[in-house]
């Protein structure tokens, strides 16, 4: 399987290396840009409810938390292995929802309580969460980027033609690391519907406008 997936990979990037770095831009983009929004913009807004009390906290999945970028980049590849037109569409859209996002958070800054680092141990993962708190800015909660990013994800991985053995399991992963956002304490509950409702909007949205550029691009080649 992995050797047919190379295969795959080295025939889809031969006949499209250079959209392949759009994903390296989009990277670069995400990791460069988003902690300049992850800080106070006027008021900040503690948007925790009584049901955030109720969510357990669970140390372990700091890691699964952290697979966030991978699943993307991941995602990424399998798209633009098998389609590339969504592949394009999908970097599209997760540079639309990012940026987006950036306009949320300065026009409506909130506050994420986390959980108490005093009560932690010295375990791996309680040095992971420590570590997490402290290069991690506890703000830009809503909507969830995590939960956004790995909604589109899900959706684009969905369309392509991979094996629902291979893509069911993927998403379900993906949905994990959305539920870890309130498990590990980086979110509230509020966040989680949000990202996933902001996800589903810039979805739309994007695609919308894509549709339209496409034919009126198809309509001035077929008048040629």
């Amino acid at each position: 399987m992995i050797k047919k997936f190379l295969s795959d990979f080295k025939r889809a990037y031969k006949q499209d290396n250079k959209s392949f770095f759009l994903l390296v831009a989009y990277g670069l983009y995400a990791l460069t840009t988003y902690e300049l929004f992850n800080r106070p913009f006027g008021t900040v807004r503690n948007l925790k409810m009584p049901i955030d009390d109720m969510i357990p906290f669970i140390k372990e999945l700091i890691v699964v938390y952290h697979m966030y970028m991978p699943m993307i980049l991941l995602t990424a590849v399998l798209v633009f292995v098998y389609d590339n037109k969504q592949y394009k569409r999908f970097i599209i859209t997760l540079f639309v929802a990012q940026t987006f996002s950036y306009v949320i958070y300065m026009t409506y800054q909130t506050y994420v309580p986390r959980y108490d680092i005093s009560l932690l141990g010295d375990d791996i993962f309680s040095k992971l969460v420590k570590l997490t708190y402290s290069v991690d800015n506890t703000y830009s909660g809503l909507p969830s980027m995590h939960v956004a990013n790995m909604t589109l994800s899900s959706i684009f991985l969905s369309k392509t033609s991979i094996s629902p053995r291979i893509k069911k399991p993927l998403i379900a992963f993906m949905i994990l690391i959305g539920a870890t956002t309130v498990l590990v304490k980086q979110h509230v509950i509020i966040d989680v519907p949000s990202g996933l409702v902001y996800a589903i909007a810039t979805y739309l949205l994007t695609k919308f406008v894509m549709d339209v550029y496409e034919n009126k691009a198809d309509e001035a080649y077929n008048s040629i």
